[in-house]
Protein backbone atom coordinates (compact mmCIF):
# COMPACT_ATOMS: atom_id res chain seq x y z
CA UNK A 1 0.00 0.00 0.00
CA UNK A 2 1.83 3.36 -1.31
CA UNK A 3 0.81 6.49 1.42
CA UNK A 4 1.45 9.87 -0.25
CA UNK A 5 2.30 11.07 3.16
CA UNK A 6 5.03 13.95 3.92
CA UNK A 7 4.52 14.31 7.46
CA UNK A 8 3.22 12.20 10.16
CA UNK A 9 2.89 13.70 13.72
CA UNK A 10 1.21 11.48 16.35
CA UNK A 11 0.04 12.68 19.95
CA UNK A 12 -1.03 10.95 23.07
CA UNK A 13 -2.40 7.61 21.79
CA UNK A 14 -2.02 5.96 25.04
CA UNK A 15 -2.93 2.27 23.66
CA UNK A 16 -0.77 2.41 20.61
CA UNK A 17 2.23 -0.24 21.57
CA UNK A 18 3.69 0.03 18.10
CA UNK A 19 4.51 1.83 14.91
CA UNK A 20 5.70 0.97 11.41
CA UNK A 21 6.33 -2.75 12.12
CA UNK A 22 5.19 -5.24 9.31
CA UNK A 23 6.22 -7.68 6.47
CA UNK A 24 8.14 -6.38 4.18
CA UNK A 25 6.53 -4.10 1.29
CA UNK A 26 3.37 -4.27 3.30
CA UNK A 27 3.10 -0.39 3.15
CA UNK A 28 5.07 2.69 1.45
CA UNK A 29 6.42 5.81 2.81
CA UNK A 30 8.78 7.20 0.00
CA UNK A 31 7.06 10.74 0.23
CA UNK A 32 7.21 10.60 4.44
CA UNK A 33 10.10 13.76 5.22
CA UNK A 34 8.88 14.64 9.09
CA UNK A 35 7.89 12.29 12.14
CA UNK A 36 6.65 13.85 15.12
CA UNK A 37 6.24 11.47 18.17
CA UNK A 38 4.66 12.99 21.49
CA UNK A 39 2.98 11.35 24.63
CA UNK A 40 2.87 8.03 23.19
CA UNK A 41 3.67 6.04 27.00
CA UNK A 42 2.88 2.77 25.85
CA UNK A 43 4.40 2.51 22.62
CA UNK A 44 7.59 0.60 22.58
CA UNK A 45 8.30 -0.20 18.33
CA UNK A 46 8.97 2.17 15.92
CA UNK A 47 10.43 1.22 12.99
CA UNK A 48 11.22 -3.00 12.29
CA UNK A 49 14.14 -2.91 10.11
CA UNK A 50 12.00 -4.10 6.83
CA UNK A 51 10.14 -1.04 7.02
CA UNK A 52 13.57 1.06 6.84
CA UNK A 53 13.78 0.55 3.41
CA UNK A 54 10.81 2.65 2.15
CA UNK A 55 11.97 6.28 4.64
CA UNK A 56 14.59 7.25 2.21
CA UNK A 57 13.27 10.68 2.42
CA UNK A 58 12.84 11.36 5.91
CA UNK A 59 14.35 14.29 7.11
CA UNK A 60 13.43 15.18 10.47
CA UNK A 61 12.64 12.48 13.56
CA UNK A 62 11.11 13.92 16.92
CA UNK A 63 10.49 11.22 19.59
CA UNK A 64 9.00 12.68 23.29
CA UNK A 65 7.25 11.66 26.61
CA UNK A 66 7.13 7.55 25.22
CA UNK A 67 8.26 6.17 28.50
CA UNK A 68 8.02 2.88 27.57
CA UNK A 69 10.03 3.30 24.36
CA UNK A 70 12.40 -0.06 23.96
CA UNK A 71 13.39 0.48 20.42
CA UNK A 72 13.72 2.99 17.98
CA UNK A 73 14.60 0.35 15.38
CA UNK A 74 14.45 -3.28 15.99
CA UNK A 75 15.67 -6.30 14.10
CA UNK A 76 13.16 -8.39 12.74
CA UNK A 77 13.38 -11.82 10.29
CA UNK A 78 14.24 -10.04 6.98
CA UNK A 79 17.06 -8.45 8.17
CA UNK A 80 19.30 -10.16 6.10
CA UNK A 81 20.43 -7.73 3.42
CA UNK A 82 20.46 -4.88 5.42
CA UNK A 83 23.74 -4.34 5.89
CA UNK A 84 24.37 -2.96 2.47
CA UNK A 85 21.03 0.14 3.00
CA UNK A 86 21.81 2.96 4.46
CA UNK A 87 18.91 3.55 6.17
CA UNK A 88 18.33 7.38 6.49
CA UNK A 89 19.72 8.55 3.41
CA UNK A 90 18.76 11.97 4.35
CA UNK A 91 17.91 11.96 8.19
CA UNK A 92 18.59 16.01 9.01
CA UNK A 93 17.74 16.05 12.36
CA UNK A 94 17.33 13.87 15.38
CA UNK A 95 15.66 14.04 18.57
CA UNK A 96 14.90 11.93 21.39
CA UNK A 97 13.23 13.50 24.91
CA UNK A 98 11.84 11.48 27.88
CA UNK A 99 12.34 8.27 26.73
CA UNK A 100 13.29 6.32 30.34
CA UNK A 101 13.61 2.71 29.19
CA UNK A 102 15.40 3.60 25.93
CA UNK A 103 19.06 1.95 25.96
CA UNK A 104 20.61 2.82 22.89
CA UNK A 105 19.04 5.38 20.08
CA UNK A 106 20.74 3.26 16.77
CA UNK A 107 22.92 -0.01 16.23
CA UNK A 108 24.77 -0.18 13.84
CA UNK A 109 23.56 -3.44 12.94
CA UNK A 110 20.76 -1.91 11.38
CA UNK A 111 22.49 1.73 10.83
CA UNK A 112 25.73 1.77 9.33
CA UNK A 113 25.64 5.34 8.20
CA UNK A 114 23.67 8.45 8.72
CA UNK A 115 25.51 10.91 6.06
CA UNK A 116 23.09 14.10 6.35
CA UNK A 117 22.62 14.50 9.76
CA UNK A 118 23.40 17.60 11.47
CA UNK A 119 21.80 17.96 14.56
CA UNK A 120 20.99 15.22 17.53
CA UNK A 121 19.01 16.32 20.40
CA UNK A 122 18.92 13.28 23.18
CA UNK A 123 17.72 14.45 26.72
CA UNK A 124 16.22 12.53 29.81
CA UNK A 125 16.68 9.29 28.42
CA UNK A 126 17.45 7.80 32.50
CA UNK A 127 18.62 4.13 31.30
CA UNK A 128 20.41 4.74 27.91
CA UNK A 129 23.91 3.80 27.58
CA UNK A 130 24.61 4.14 24.05
CA UNK A 131 23.27 6.76 21.53
CA UNK A 132 24.84 5.16 17.91
CA UNK A 133 25.51 1.30 19.76
CA UNK A 134 29.15 -0.08 18.27
CA UNK A 135 29.90 -3.70 17.63
CA UNK A 136 33.80 -4.31 17.76
CA UNK A 137 35.41 -1.72 15.69
CA UNK A 138 31.94 -1.11 13.78
CA UNK A 139 30.76 2.40 13.99
CA UNK A 140 27.59 4.20 12.98
CA UNK A 141 29.20 6.90 10.23
CA UNK A 142 28.00 10.60 11.43
CA UNK A 143 30.46 12.56 9.10
CA UNK A 144 28.35 15.80 8.83
CA UNK A 145 27.17 15.91 12.24
CA UNK A 146 27.13 20.04 13.36
CA UNK A 147 25.50 20.31 16.44
CA UNK A 148 25.26 18.13 19.40
CA UNK A 149 23.19 18.33 22.19
CA UNK A 150 23.16 15.69 25.44
CA UNK A 151 21.24 16.74 28.71
CA UNK A 152 20.36 14.22 31.85
CA UNK A 153 22.25 11.29 30.61
CA UNK A 154 23.28 9.19 33.80
CA UNK A 155 24.10 6.24 32.36
CA UNK A 156 25.55 7.42 28.95
CA UNK A 157 29.19 5.04 29.07
CA UNK A 158 32.23 7.09 29.01
CA UNK A 159 33.43 6.35 25.93
CA UNK A 160 30.59 7.69 23.69
CA UNK A 161 31.89 11.16 23.92
CA UNK A 162 34.19 9.47 20.99
CA UNK A 163 31.47 9.87 18.40
CA UNK A 164 30.64 13.42 18.52
CA UNK A 165 34.08 15.79 19.08
CA UNK A 166 34.36 16.03 15.67
CA UNK A 167 30.88 18.11 15.89
CA UNK A 168 31.19 21.97 15.72
CA UNK A 169 28.78 22.87 18.51
CA UNK A 170 28.50 20.77 21.58
CA UNK A 171 26.46 21.02 24.96
CA UNK A 172 26.20 18.68 27.60
CA UNK A 173 24.26 19.10 30.50
CA UNK A 174 24.16 16.29 33.52
CA UNK A 175 25.96 13.40 31.40
CA UNK A 176 28.44 12.29 34.79
CA UNK A 177 30.27 9.42 32.91
CA UNK A 178 30.56 11.27 29.55
CA UNK A 179 33.73 12.67 28.45
CA UNK A 180 33.15 15.28 25.99
CA UNK A 181 34.42 18.39 25.52
CA UNK A 182 31.62 21.67 24.87
CA UNK A 183 32.49 24.02 22.00
CA UNK A 184 30.27 26.99 20.21
CA UNK A 185 30.84 30.00 18.99
CA UNK A 186 28.70 33.28 18.58
CA UNK A 187 27.61 31.89 14.70
CA UNK A 188 25.73 29.21 16.31
CA UNK A 189 22.63 30.50 16.26
CA UNK A 190 22.64 31.06 12.44
CA UNK A 191 23.71 27.16 11.78
CA UNK A 192 20.50 26.84 14.29
CA UNK A 193 18.33 28.65 11.86
CA UNK A 194 19.54 27.14 8.62
CA UNK A 195 19.36 23.47 10.14
CA UNK A 196 15.49 24.52 11.31
CA UNK A 197 14.23 26.16 8.44
CA UNK A 198 15.18 22.96 6.63
CA UNK A 199 12.77 20.50 9.36
CA UNK A 200 10.33 23.52 9.93
CA UNK A 201 9.73 22.52 13.20
CA UNK A 202 9.50 25.27 15.87
CA UNK A 203 9.76 23.78 19.03
CA UNK A 204 13.10 21.79 18.63
CA UNK A 205 14.10 25.32 17.20
CA UNK A 206 13.53 26.95 20.41
CA UNK A 207 15.16 24.04 22.28
CA UNK A 208 18.29 24.05 21.02
CA UNK A 209 18.75 28.24 20.63
CA UNK A 210 17.65 28.06 24.37
CA UNK A 211 20.84 25.27 25.40
CA UNK A 212 23.35 26.88 23.32
CA UNK A 213 22.08 30.65 25.01
CA UNK A 214 22.77 29.81 28.08
CA UNK A 215 25.90 28.13 27.37
CA UNK A 216 27.27 31.25 25.52
CA UNK A 217 26.09 33.27 28.78
CA UNK A 218 28.11 30.42 31.00
CA UNK A 219 31.30 31.22 29.02
CA UNK A 220 30.55 34.83 30.16
CA UNK A 221 30.32 34.03 33.94
CA UNK A 222 26.40 34.10 33.91
CA UNK A 223 25.61 31.55 35.55
CA UNK A 224 26.60 27.94 35.44
CA UNK A 225 25.39 24.68 33.50
CA UNK A 226 25.87 21.85 35.87
CA UNK A 227 25.50 22.61 39.91
CA UNK A 228 28.84 21.57 40.37
CA UNK A 229 30.94 23.27 37.77
CA UNK A 230 31.35 26.82 36.23
CA UNK A 231 31.62 26.11 32.63
CA UNK A 232 33.92 28.69 31.70
CA UNK A 233 36.29 31.32 33.02
CA UNK A 234 40.05 30.59 31.71
CA UNK A 235 41.47 30.60 35.53
CA UNK A 236 38.85 27.97 36.33
CA UNK A 237 39.29 26.03 32.94
CA UNK A 238 41.23 23.22 34.16
CA UNK A 239 38.77 22.01 37.01
CA UNK A 240 35.71 21.26 34.60
CA UNK A 241 34.37 18.09 34.34
CA UNK A 242 33.44 19.02 30.61
CA UNK A 243 35.93 21.56 29.11
CA UNK A 244 34.51 24.41 26.64
CA UNK A 245 35.80 26.05 23.31
CA UNK A 246 34.60 29.13 22.33
CA UNK A 247 36.09 30.82 19.25
CA UNK A 248 35.79 34.73 18.75
CA UNK A 249 34.62 36.42 15.82
CA UNK A 250 34.48 39.93 14.53
CA UNK A 251 32.95 42.75 16.41
CA UNK A 252 30.17 43.37 13.53
CA UNK A 253 29.10 39.86 13.07
CA UNK A 254 28.79 39.87 17.00
CA UNK A 255 26.75 42.65 16.71
CA UNK A 256 24.75 41.37 13.77
CA UNK A 257 24.70 37.67 15.62
CA UNK A 258 22.84 40.04 19.26
CA UNK A 259 20.30 41.53 17.16
CA UNK A 260 18.95 38.47 15.31
CA UNK A 261 18.89 36.78 19.34
CA UNK A 262 17.34 39.68 20.42
CA UNK A 263 14.67 39.25 17.07
CA UNK A 264 14.04 35.74 17.91
CA UNK A 265 13.58 36.15 21.90
CA UNK A 266 10.82 38.94 20.67
CA UNK A 267 9.50 35.68 18.41
CA UNK A 268 9.53 32.69 20.26
CA UNK A 269 6.26 32.98 22.17
CA UNK A 270 4.31 34.40 19.48
CA UNK A 271 5.00 31.87 16.85
CA UNK A 272 4.89 29.14 19.21
CA UNK A 273 1.32 30.45 20.66
CA UNK A 274 0.75 30.57 16.84
CA UNK A 275 0.48 34.36 16.90
CA UNK A 276 2.73 34.49 13.77
CA UNK A 277 2.97 32.10 11.12
CA UNK A 278 5.91 30.00 11.40
CA UNK A 279 6.30 30.44 7.28
CA UNK A 280 6.47 34.18 7.85
CA UNK A 281 9.22 34.12 10.75
CA UNK A 282 12.10 33.77 8.81
CA UNK A 283 11.13 36.65 6.52
CA UNK A 284 10.38 38.58 9.51
CA UNK A 285 13.89 38.28 11.31
CA UNK A 286 15.69 38.70 8.29
CA UNK A 287 13.89 42.30 7.64
CA UNK A 288 13.92 43.18 11.46
CA UNK A 289 17.50 42.32 12.05
CA UNK A 290 18.05 44.62 9.10
CA UNK A 291 16.00 47.04 10.17
CA UNK A 292 15.84 46.97 13.64
CA UNK A 293 14.00 50.45 14.39
CA UNK A 294 10.62 48.50 13.03
CA UNK A 295 10.61 46.09 15.91
CA UNK A 296 7.79 46.72 18.13
CA UNK A 297 9.64 47.71 21.92
CA UNK A 298 6.65 48.90 23.77
CA UNK A 299 6.08 46.35 26.28
CA UNK A 300 2.77 47.20 27.03
CA UNK A 301 1.67 46.04 23.44
CA UNK A 302 -0.03 42.70 24.20
CA UNK A 303 1.07 39.25 21.93
CA UNK A 304 -2.38 39.38 19.86
CA UNK A 305 -1.73 42.61 19.04
CA UNK A 306 2.09 42.36 17.93
CA UNK A 307 0.82 38.92 16.30
CA UNK A 308 -1.59 40.82 14.09
CA UNK A 309 0.64 43.52 13.59
CA UNK A 310 3.69 41.44 12.57
CA UNK A 311 1.46 39.02 10.17
CA UNK A 312 0.02 41.94 8.22
CA UNK A 313 4.02 43.32 7.48
CA UNK A 314 5.04 40.10 6.60
CA UNK A 315 2.26 40.32 3.68
CA UNK A 316 3.51 43.87 3.04
CA UNK A 317 7.67 42.96 2.48
CA UNK A 318 6.39 39.52 0.41
CA UNK A 319 4.19 42.43 -1.77
CA UNK A 320 7.56 44.46 -1.87
CA UNK A 321 10.04 41.61 -2.79
CA UNK A 322 7.46 40.48 -5.87
CA UNK A 323 6.15 43.84 -7.27
CA UNK A 324 7.76 47.22 -9.05
CA UNK A 325 6.91 51.07 -8.60
CA UNK A 326 5.34 50.42 -11.65
CA UNK A 327 2.87 47.51 -10.85
CA UNK A 328 2.17 49.95 -7.89
CA UNK A 329 1.33 52.70 -9.98
CA UNK A 330 -0.42 50.33 -12.14
CA UNK A 331 -2.49 47.33 -12.03
CA UNK A 332 -1.65 46.52 -8.18
CA UNK A 333 -1.96 50.11 -6.91
CA UNK A 334 -5.12 49.41 -4.75
CA UNK A 335 -3.61 46.01 -3.45
CA UNK A 336 -0.67 48.15 -2.29
CA UNK A 337 -2.79 50.47 -0.80
CA UNK A 338 -4.62 48.50 1.40
CA UNK A 339 -1.56 46.38 2.85
CA UNK A 340 0.07 49.78 3.41
CA UNK A 341 -2.74 51.00 5.22
CA UNK A 342 -2.84 48.13 7.14
CA UNK A 343 0.72 48.47 8.04
CA UNK A 344 0.50 51.89 9.14
CA UNK A 345 -2.35 51.36 11.93
CA UNK A 346 -0.04 49.92 13.80
CA UNK A 347 2.89 51.38 16.16
CA UNK A 348 5.72 50.72 13.40
CA UNK A 349 8.50 52.48 12.71
CA UNK A 350 6.95 56.05 10.76
CA UNK A 351 10.62 56.79 9.41
CA UNK A 352 10.64 52.92 7.51
CA UNK A 353 6.97 53.35 6.49
CA UNK A 354 7.62 56.93 5.21
CA UNK A 355 10.67 55.98 3.15
CA UNK A 356 8.72 52.76 1.22
CA UNK A 357 5.86 55.65 0.67
CA UNK A 358 8.13 58.18 -0.80
CA UNK A 359 9.99 55.33 -3.06
CA UNK A 360 6.94 54.12 -4.26
CA UNK A 361 5.07 57.66 -5.12
CA UNK A 362 8.25 60.48 -5.57
CA UNK A 363 6.75 62.88 -7.54
CA UNK A 364 9.44 62.60 -10.61
CA UNK A 365 8.19 58.81 -10.88
CA UNK A 366 4.56 59.74 -10.75
CA UNK A 367 5.63 62.55 -13.50
CA UNK A 368 7.47 59.96 -15.61
CA UNK A 369 4.25 57.86 -15.48
CA UNK A 370 1.98 60.54 -16.65
CA UNK A 371 4.04 61.17 -19.16
CA UNK A 372 4.15 57.75 -20.74
CA UNK A 373 0.68 57.61 -19.81
CA UNK A 374 0.39 60.41 -22.75
CA UNK A 375 2.72 57.99 -24.80
CA UNK A 376 0.20 54.66 -24.74
CA UNK A 377 -2.40 57.65 -25.32
CA UNK A 378 -1.07 58.96 -28.20
CA UNK A 379 0.23 55.45 -29.94
CA UNK A 380 -3.72 53.95 -29.09
CA UNK A 381 -4.83 56.85 -31.34
CA UNK A 382 -2.03 56.69 -33.73
CA UNK A 383 -3.17 52.97 -34.30
CA UNK A 384 -6.61 53.59 -34.29
CA UNK A 385 -6.25 56.11 -37.23
CA UNK A 386 -3.77 53.68 -39.39
CA UNK A 387 -6.51 51.16 -38.80
CA UNK A 388 -9.25 53.19 -40.35
CA UNK A 389 -7.05 54.42 -43.52
CA UNK A 390 -5.64 50.43 -43.98
CA UNK A 391 -9.86 50.11 -44.00
CA UNK A 392 -10.99 52.99 -46.44
CA UNK A 393 -7.54 51.80 -48.74
CA UNK A 394 -9.10 47.81 -48.82
CA UNK A 395 -12.14 49.66 -49.30
CA UNK A 396 -11.19 51.37 -53.02
CA UNK A 397 -9.39 48.57 -53.79
CA UNK A 398 -12.53 46.71 -53.06
CA UNK A 399 -14.28 49.24 -55.59
CA UNK A 400 -11.37 49.53 -58.04
CA UNK A 401 -11.93 45.74 -58.18
CA UNK A 402 -15.97 46.30 -59.34
CA UNK A 403 -15.02 48.70 -61.62
CA UNK A 404 -12.76 46.60 -63.68
CA UNK A 405 -14.68 44.11 -63.61
CA UNK A 406 -17.88 45.93 -65.04
CA UNK A 407 -15.42 47.37 -67.73
CA UNK A 408 -14.62 44.23 -68.66
CA UNK A 409 -17.98 43.28 -69.06
CA UNK A 410 -18.90 46.33 -70.94
CA UNK A 411 -16.58 45.41 -73.51
CA UNK A 412 -17.68 42.47 -73.83
CA UNK A 413 -20.93 43.69 -74.68
CA UNK A 414 -19.78 46.57 -76.67
CA UNK A 415 -18.09 43.99 -78.51
CA UNK A 416 -21.38 42.04 -78.83
CA UNK A 417 -22.81 44.93 -80.47
CA UNK A 418 -20.35 46.02 -82.57
CA UNK A 419 -20.17 42.64 -84.33
CA UNK A 420 -24.20 42.80 -84.98
CA UNK A 421 -24.18 46.32 -86.27
CA UNK A 422 -21.73 44.69 -89.05
CA UNK A 423 -24.16 41.97 -89.71
CA UNK A 424 -26.99 44.54 -90.28
CA UNK A 425 -24.82 46.54 -92.43
CA UNK A 426 -23.53 43.94 -94.43
CA UNK A 427 -27.45 42.88 -94.81
CA UNK A 428 -28.36 46.56 -95.59
CA UNK A 429 -26.15 46.50 -98.32
CA UNK A 430 -27.55 43.13 -99.82
CA UNK A 431 -31.18 44.30 -99.92
CA UNK A 432 -30.15 47.71 -101.81
CA UNK A 433 -28.06 45.95 -104.94
CA UNK A 434 -30.24 45.21 -108.07
CA UNK A 435 -32.29 41.83 -107.71
CA UNK A 436 -31.10 40.80 -111.22
CA UNK A 437 -32.52 38.54 -113.55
Amino acid sequence: MNLGLQMIELQDLYYMMCLFVGPKDSFALQNLTQIKIVGCERLEIIFSTSILRCLSQLIYLRIEECKELKHIIKDDWQNQNLSSTTCFPNLNTLVVIKCRKLKCVFSVSVCKELPKLEALMISEADELEEIFKTEGDQKIEILNLNIVALVYLPSLFHSQGIQFEAAKYRFVQQCPRLSLTLASTPSVMLDIDKICCLVKDFETHAQFRRLFERLQKDSRGQYTINENTSVETPKDEAALGNESTFTQIPEAEHEELSSRNHVMHEFDELVSTKLVDYKNMHLLIDFLVKHPSVLLRDTSLSNRYKGYAYNCLAKLLKFLKTHSVLDVLGSSHSEFVELFKDVRSFAFDKGWLDGVEKRVFFPYLQFSQDALQQLFDSNKQVTEDVEEVSLKINNLTQHVEDLKHQLTSSKAILESLTQQERSILESKVDLSAPIGY
